[in-house]
């Protein structure tokens, strides 16, 4: 057994103006069942006030049973750079961001997805492309970069 565990940030991967992103929770549903198991994990930046009112969103989705991501594997931090400390202290072999700047904070995380990537951040962050990234336009995407991976 393949001791991995994937991370995916919040904002602008699962939900984009109040409503979840195009595929995202079916993919998450079979990302658990076909390759991470109990090893997905949400973690996401946002103040203190937003948390709650994050949490109920997932909630009134129907995001925890549609997926079987835990409600005990939500984190939260105030900082960007603060997922860094997270992902290592979860083991995060994966993650999946919206934001160049935090993917290339992510040392100790071996493959990074960079979720519909910005063409201004890239030009920005250009210097933080690395070989473990790979760009992912969709969920579809994400599922055929992580499960066509799931052998051996």
């Amino acid at each position: 057994m393949r001791n991995e565990a994937l991370g995916v940030d919040i904002d602008n991967v699962l939900v984009r103006d109040s409503a979840p992103v195009d595929g995202a929770f079916e993919a998450l549903n079979q990302l658990v069942n076909r390759r991470f198991a109990n090893q997905v994990y949400l973690v996401s930046k946002c103040a203190l006030e937003q948390e709650r009112k994050t949490i109920q969103w997932l909630v009134d989705q129907g995001f925890f049973d549609r997926t079987g991501v835990k409600r005990a594997h939500v984190y939260f931090c105030r900082e960007r750079s603060d997922k860094a400390g997270i992902c290592k202290k979860l083991g995060i072999t994966h993650f999946i961001d919206d934001r160049l700047e935090v993917l290339s904070a992510l040392l100790s995380v071996a493959h990074l997805y960079l979720f519909q990537p910005d063409s201004e951040e890239m030009r920005q962050w250009t210097q933080s492309l690395t070989k473990q990234l790979t760009l992912v336009y969709s969920w579809q995407d994400v599922l055929d970069n992580l499960l066509q991976a799931e052998s051996p």
